[in-house]
């Protein structure tokens, strides 16, 4: 094998060499079979992809079957520190014993009107301790919750909510009327900030199922109509027991400024909350102001917090971001990170300060992220997504189902306990994107044995780390949010005049814009506000 030692080192050469020699093995073996149909690997190396670096290490034994649920976790905390600060919003204070407190009356409010197992509630509010207290209520209610933010498009709330049947929905009397407009009377509200009437402890608390509902959020969809991810409490509690374990202690301090819409915020409220620390609140509609942002982070003493690449961008300019000296890690990802972010972290501390940029990926399928890579301050050509975490397990895979080797492009397909259950009333899509393991007879059955087919293509660094490449079909990441041009596409057809539509992502640095085209239909005459619109 002749190459050039610039652009390779003796050892992938070796490793191509092996997989050439396992080729014509193969071929000379079963010469009856297509090319396609052979293997690359010898038995040693799919051991390694599929034992060694697929499965994460196991912190903690028996995921799923004897984890707490997150409700026990929170409420361990409120009995061991009660006056100790678990949610802060603009001065005010929520106590660990007034949090466990509060939800359980709510909870008992709740399941007094009916709510229990597999049962869904909304949350129509914007963020405020309430909203804290509304979420832990419904677990201890052993329901689901199911936001509905606010600032969406009234078409899109409509449908989640007719998908859904959604007949109770906890809101704030400040959106009585914005909920009314949206929803008319087919919801119940009930209303976070009001006094709730005594409920005796006769209304009994149910203990939740670790395979029940914990939260369904929506992601876009394809055919233009958004599909919701049902997310159970064990696959919660298991991604939770790892933040616990790993991610926080009682004196850490987490930034909660996103949408509940987004999973990330379900990390940023109870990751804090399950290990005795600090959530504080971002102002509603402070998580587009990076000055209030910086200032809310000095004031409040945050210690952890998780941005998109675009906004930790931004805050990089401000020159308040180096003075955030009780900062110790930033987690960003959602969507492709530029391979020169950490260099301009790390240089906005000095060598003095020792602070963590993690990149994490995670489907909203997958319960919040499932790897993770602590970035280097020296740079690399493309940074990694990092290896499984929390129980997960990775496995790349051809077309055919097998194994790619170290360096060749597959499919990631995740495993582990913290899968979700699947697409609310979508059984058939279930069945598509969450498969049998083909390999599960041989792992232990807390990683259970299924497979989500994440549709994102990456590839296995030699030293175990996956790199993200793309994807297999036409969804992007904008500012952290799934979308799919099918879906807005099938928006701007059903505009009057619209004869065809084109829409497709443009990267601008850190950021993602979305471009729409169309074209009109003869005789139409529309304008860009009602397109836009």
């Amino acid at each position: 094998f002749v190459y050039r030692t610039d652009l390779f080192d003796r050892s992938t050469i070796a490793r191509w060499a092996g997989w050439w020699r396992r080729l014509l093995e193969s071929a000379l073996a079963e010469p009856e079979k297509p090319v396609a149909e052979l293997s690359l690997l010898s038995s040693g190396q799919r051991q390694q992809l599929l034992w060694e670096w697929g499965p994460a290490e196991l912190s903690y034994p028996a995921p799923c079957r004897e984890t707490k649920l997150a409700v026990d976790l929170v409420l361990e905390q409120a009995r061991r520190r009660p006056a100790a600060p678990a949610v802060e919003q603009d001065g005010a204070v929520l106590t660990y014993g007034e949090l466990a407190a509060r939800s359980e009356a709510l909870a008992r409010r709740l399941v007094g009107l009916g709510a229990g197992t597999e049962s869904l509630v909304g949350i129509f509010a914007e963020r405020s301790p309430e909203v804290v207290v509304g979420l832990l209520a419904v677990l201890r209610a052993g329901a689901a919750w199911v936001p509905l933010d606010p600032e969406l498009p009234a078409e899109r709330l409509q449908h989640m909510v007719e998908d859904t049947g959604l007949q109770r929905v906890l809101t704030q009397r400040r959106l009585e009327s914005s909920l009314r407009d949206v929803l008319g009377q087919s919801v119940e509200p009930l209303f976070l900030d009001d006094d709730l009437p005594a409920v005796g402890a006769e209304v009994a608390l149910p203990q939740p199922h670790p395979q029940s509902a914990a939260y369904v959020i929506y992601t876009s969809g394809s055919t233009g109509r958004p599909k919701g991810v049902v997310i159970a409490h064990g696959a919660l509690a298991n991604r939770l027991e790892y933040a616990r374990r790993e991610d926080f202690t009682a004196d850490d301090a987490f930034l909660q400024k996103t949408t509940l819409s987004f999973d990330v915020s379900v990390l940023e409220i109870f990751g804090p909350l399950v290990a005795g620390g600090r959530t504080v609140l971002a102002r509603p509609g402070g998580q587009r102001d990076p000055g209030y942002l910086l200032e809310l982070m000095a004031s409040a003493g945050i210690t952890q917090a998780s941005f998109p690449p675009g906004l930790l961008e931004a805050l990089l300019s401000e020159p308040a971001f180096q003075s955030l000296t009780e900062l110790h890690t930033v987690i960003t990802g959602g969507e492709t990170v530029p391979a020169d972010l950490p260099e301009k972290f790390y240089a906005r501390f000095g060598e003095e300060h020792r602070a963590d940029l993690l990149n994490r990926y995670g489907p909203t399928e997958t319960s919040i992220s499932v790897t993770s890579w602590r970035c280097r301050r020296e740079a690399e050509r493309v940074l990694p997504i990092g290896r499984p975490t929390a129980a997960s397990r990775m496995v790349l895979l051809d077309p055919q189902g097998r194994p790619v080797p170290p360096g060749a492009v597959g499919e990631l397909c995740i495993g582990g306990p913290g899968l979700a259950r699947g697409y609310l009333g979508r059984p058939s899509r279930t069945a598509e994107v969450f498969v049998p393991d083909p390999a599960s007879g041989a792992l232990d059955s807390g990683w259970g044995s299924r497979l989500y087919r994440s549709g994102d293509l990456a590839r296995w660094r030699r030293d175990g780390a996956l790199e993200f490449v793309g994807r297999r079909d036409r969804q992007v990441k904008v500012r952290g949010y799934r979308v799919e041009l099918g879906e807005i596409e099938a928006a701007l057809r059903r505009v009057p005049g619209v004869a065809e539509a084109a829409v497709v992502d443009v990267a601008e640095g850190a950021t993602r814009r979305l471009a729409g085209y169309w074209v009109a239909s003869p005789g139409s005459d529309l304008s860009e506000d009602a397109l836009r619109r």
